[in-house]
């Protein structure tokens, strides 16, 4: 199955990652310029229909009719040739570069002149790279062991400083988080730490990919990323979090299962507020807490404790 096929498959599905658009000409530009450098083959598909053909790459950047064109070296498709080009709508491109899938919408403007066949398309005004997720994403609830995020923007970005919060998914791929920055552009690079439960901080440079308005008053943003670079410690300790976490729900039974559930959303939502706050727990948070345990009769264990 190509890229095009893929990308329309998984858009159905409700835990598809969107892909992260370019829309400026400045990222076109730069992109369009290393498809053409690495020579990038293309899959090229005809309208809605998964009719294709397939070009081996980008020849150069053109202008048409005053408009600015891309000149692709291309095979005629087998279902009507010329025709079916000549008569289309809209074109699909689609191509691999650094290993990750873009897309693109065309059209058709003119067969070349050229002695060897090609086809002058319209330039992109938009370009998709896609995340085609094969990763499980594990959804983490108020009971769960928080997963702590630290955020630090690189200075070239309007977005100075760091910023903690707590993920509401992760997978191998990437995570979720909820924040009240609204600057969270897609397509900003920055670099975090990632904390799971009684293991040390791992840190990857990740790159935002979608920032969700909830209209929430605490937290009115969600803000998903994807991992760029991740080590394979950092595969391991996700996917360590993951299948620990889902092995310990099924393994506890229903009543036992409550009150581990009561105890952690409680001393919880005090690690995650003093955390968010930049501060240690406090002493009378402690004492609350202690009270609340013995009022509920619930022994602290060590993996509970605060």
């Amino acid at each position: 199955m190509g890229i095009i096929e893929t990308a329309r498959k998984i858009a159905k599905s409700k835990n598809a990652i969107p892909p992260l658009k370019f829309k400026t000409s400045e990222k076109i530009a730069s992109i369009m310029q290393e498809a053409i450098r690495e020579g990038s083959s293309l899959e090229i598909a005809i309208d809605i229909r998964v009719q294709k053909f397939y070009s081996d790459r980008i020849i150069r950047k053109d202008n048409f009719e005053g408009l600015p064109a891309l000149v692709i070296d291309t095979v005629m498709p087998e279902e009507h040739g010329r025709r079916a080009l000549e008569t289309s709508e809209f074109l699909e491109i689609s191509f691999h570069l650094g290993g990750d899938p873009y897309t693109f919408q065309s059209r058709f403007l003119a067969m070349g002149e050229e002695r060897f066949s090609t086809v002058t398309i319209a330039y992109p005004a938009e370009v998709l790279r896609h995340q085609f997720r094969t990763a499980e994403r594990f959804f983490l609830t108020p009971d769960d062991p928080p997963v702590f995020v630290k955020l630090e923007f690189p200075v070239t970005t309007k977005i100075l400083g760091t910023e903690v919060a707590v993920a509401s998914d992760i997978s191998v791929d990437g995570l979720s988080f909820l924040t009240a920055n609204n600057k969270l552009e897609p397509e900003t690079s920055i670099k975090v730490e990632i904390e799971f439960p009684d293991v040390s901080p791992m840190d990857t440079k990740a790159v935002v990919m979608q920032l969700t308005d909830l209209k929430d008053q605490e937290f009115p943003y969600k803000c998903g990323i994807r991992f760029e670079g991740v080590s394979k410690s950092l595969v391991e300790g996700i996917s360590r979090f993951i299948q620990n976490e889902k092995k310990a729900k099924e393994n506890l039974d229903e009543n036992v299962y409550n009150i581990e559930r009561i105890t952690r959303i409680a001393l919880h939502k005090t690690k995650i507020r003093a955390r968010l706050e930049g501060r240690e727990v406090s002493e009378k948070e402690q004492e609350e807490m202690k009270d609340f345990l013995e009022f509920k009769n619930i022994e602290l264990d060590e993996s509970l404790d605060l």
